[in-house]
């Protein structure tokens, strides 16, 4: 239903809705099937897979704060572009990990078939320099060394990608 909840023990809260229907969300997000979201430093992060975005809400606030993605109207032809928040470009994101070391988290772009890192000081995305089986991956995490751990659904396979940001 296009909602963010946090389940603690027995109890639930809504914490960003598309709509309100009925709800008491904290935060109206304009959500198209948001696969993954993590938090980090008071932030939660999300994937909004078919808005082709990353929404960023502030958890302290409860407000929208940011939107990682350029907007719908640009052509999907354009979907792989690095850059800034506002201009650099996703193609179906689906999953999301935080290096908390280096301050980043990487997405995985499943039709562009890349892993992307957002720099969070930089406020800019860019595509991971090593190859990456995108368009099969729907989980990853990042472990304490740095290493991406990441499982897809149609091969069933585990795969531990070593990963160095920036090199």
């Amino acid at each position: 239903d296009n909602c963010i909840r946090k389940v603690s023990g027995d109890q639930v809260t809504t914490y960003a809705c598309a709509t309100k229907q009925g709800r008491s969300p904290k935060v109206l997000v304009d959500f198209a099937l948001p696969h993954h979201a993590v938090e980090h430093n008071g932030r939660l992060y999300v994937t909004n897979s078919q808005k082709n975005n990353i929404v960023v809400i502030n958890l302290q606030e409860n407000r929208l704060e940011a939107t990682i993605g350029a907007s719908m109207s640009m052509p999907l032809t354009n979907a792989h572009r690095d850059g800034a928040w506002n201009q650099c470009t996703f193609k179906y994101p689906i999953g999301l990990a935080i290096n908390r070391s280096k301050n980043l988290i990487y997405v995985v772009d499943a039709e562009s078939n890349a892993l992307r890192e957002v720099l969070l000081n930089e406020k800019t995305v860019r595509t991971a320099p090593e190859p990456f089986p995108a368009s099969w991956v729907h989980g990853i995490t990042c472990l304490d060394n740095g290493h991406i751990v990441a499982c897809a659904y149609v091969d069933s396979f585990l795969a531990l990608c070593p990963l160095q940001p920036g090199v």
